[in-house]
Formats: structure tokens, sequence, C-alpha cells
């Protein structure tokens, strides 16, 4: 079977197919074709080398969301054969089962059932970005809620707007291509799209609250404007890692929280995640669509890679293996 490898950290050039013999599953185990994996910004900066889950060694799979179906089962696994499976997102060995390959071989335990209204196509494309984006949202996005989205355009930013849409918010999706991305945000379900750039961006946010931020850097001080007393910035990317001088005074005079998300805190919250999962497998392809951008086959992940690092794409980016 192929999968795909870096040798070490560096721009795509480092991206190697490779063909290995698929790992046979042990005990609590299942080996799964994958019939589609999405394609993450996180597997970006992990090929980079600038991800917090970094691979101990080389060469290192890479790939850290798929779906297919079982194809064999380990000793004592309560799992069957042709059974519909999604793995959980960061919940698995990216650096030896990376799922941008044909097999993946994980614990049963980090696999999540498939609904049978859900394609294969599509099975592996949504994981990463309502948990990440629902996970993040649902504590704190009540009904009629303001709240703006940065890098809206993005497989992540879509699931936002998506699920403040399903909750009864108003998203402002935020964007630096305003220009080629306004019709297709708007459609998505976006209340208003803004210039993130904007000088005067806290002007036209008005009153907030919530931000639900991939960008970092001084945009954050434009949210602490607009965001209402006891707002909250949920930071989950750090597009900008320009340095900046938050305005400390004003977020403690307004009561403003500044938390970071990412999925590894959902996924040590049994509660939460339960929650979370639930709001998905009842809204998926339904209230929360699939916004699909484009798929490659697994060995032209280079050049999905390069789409992706282009930032001209809205929605995912799915490998078909």
């Amino acid at each position: 079977m192929h999968a795909a490898f870096i040798s070490h950290f560096g721009d795509s050039s480092v991206i190697q197919i490779k063909t290995i013999e698929p790992q046979a599953p042990i005990g609590g185990e299942v080996q799964i074709k994958i019939t589609s994996a999405g394609l993450n910004r996180a597997d970006i900066l992990y090929r980079e080398g600038r991800h917090y889950m970094r691979p101990a060694t080389f060469p290192a799979r890479i790939g850290y969301e798929g779906a297919g179906i079982v194809t064999a089962v380990g000793p004592e696994t309560q799992a069957a054969i042709g059974e519909r499976v999604a793995l959980f997102p960061c919940g698995f060995d990216v650096t030896t089962q990376g799922a941008l390959a044909q097999t993946v071989t994980v614990p049963y335990a980090q696999t999540i059932s498939t609904p049978a209204h859900i394609s294969d196509h599509d099975a592996g494309a949504y994981w990463m970005m309502y948990l990440t984006a629902s996970g993040a949202l649902l504590p704190y996005v009540k009904k009629d809620a303001t709240v703006a989205i940065s890098a809206a355009s993005s497989s992540v930013g879509m699931a936002a707007i998506a699920t403040c849409r399903a909750l009864g918010a108003f998203p402002i999706a935020l964007t630096t291509q305003i220009e080629t991305k306004w019709d297709a945000l708007l459609a998505a379900g976006a209340h208003e799209v803004l210039d993130i750039r904007a000088s005067d961006l806290a002007k036209q946010l008005k009153a907030i609250d919530v931000a639900f931020c991939a960008v970092s850097g001084p945009v954050i001080n434009s949210y602490t404007k607009a965001l209402k007393p006891g707002g909250r910035i949920i930071q989950y990317g750090l597009l900008d890692a320009s340095p900046w001088t938050p305005h400390v005074g004003l977020m403690i005079g307004k009561h403003i929280a500044l938390e970071y998300f990412n999925i590894v805190q959902l996924l040590e919250n049994p509660m939460q995640l339960a929650e979370t999962i639930a709001f998905i497998q009842t809204h998926i392809g339904k209230a929360l669509p699939i916004h699909m951008h484009q798929t490659f086959p697994l060995n032209d992940l280079v050049r999905a890679m390069e789409v992706m690092e282009a930032n001209r794409h809205v929605g995912k980016i799915v490998i078909l293996p």
C-alpha cells in the first residue's frame, strides 16, 4: 500500500509517497482502508515542524484526519469487517499511522462510526473542522450571539459559520480576500463579510460576543475593542506570529477572556467531547454541510498542499487514496 511520509521538516518537497506493508492489527486495533482523508493546516505545520505535535523520528507518516472501511480486526476487538468508521483527529499515532495513506491501523477506541447518509467520499472530510469549530463554540455561543470568525473561508472557518447558524447565532466572516470570497462566504451563511486588514475593523465589528480566531497577532486588539463586556476570544491557530502588545487594561476592564483551544483538550474532556459528537452527528450533512473545495489523488499530495498554502481555497481539500 502507499503512504505519505516526510523525511525531515521543510516545504512540500520533503513529501514522499512510499510503498510499504500495512501493519496487522493487534488486540484492540482495526485496520482501515482509507476512502478519503481531509487535508488540514495542521498537516502543513507538522510538515514544517511548527505544530505542537511533532514526530519523534524520521521518516514519519503524515495525516491527522481520515475515514474508511474496516478490513481487519485484532483479537478481542468489538469491531466488524466492513464497518464504516472515521478516525478521531489527533487521537492516534500520526508518526506511524498517518491518515494520508491507503491503509491505517489504529485503536478501535479512536474511531467513530460514519453515519449512513454520509458518503465514503465525504466521510474523511469533516471531523477535524467540526470538532474544532463546534467543540470550541458550543460552550459559549448562544442564540442571537454575534461571532467574529477569522480565516472564514478555511474548512474550520466554514464549519464555524455553520455551527453558529445551527445555534441561531450571527457569524461575521473575516478574510483577507474579500473580493474573491465575498459571495462564497455569504452563501455559506455568513451574516456579514469584512476585511480583517481594515484599519477600522473594531468599528466595523461594532459589538460582538465571541471572536473565533485562527490568526493571532495585532487583530486580537481589534477584537478586544469590539467585544461586549464579558466577551471571549477563542484562539485556535497562529497564522500571524508577529509580535503584538495586548490591551491588557481594556481586557481586564471589560472582563474579556482569552482562551486557547485545540482538539486534544476536547479529547481529554469526555463530557464536552460527547456533547460535541452528538451535535455533529445530529446535524452533519444537514445544518452542518461539508463544503468541498477540491479533491486530489494521494500521488498529487504536494499539489494539494500548494493549493492550501496559496490560501485561495474555500472549504475542504480532500485526498482520495
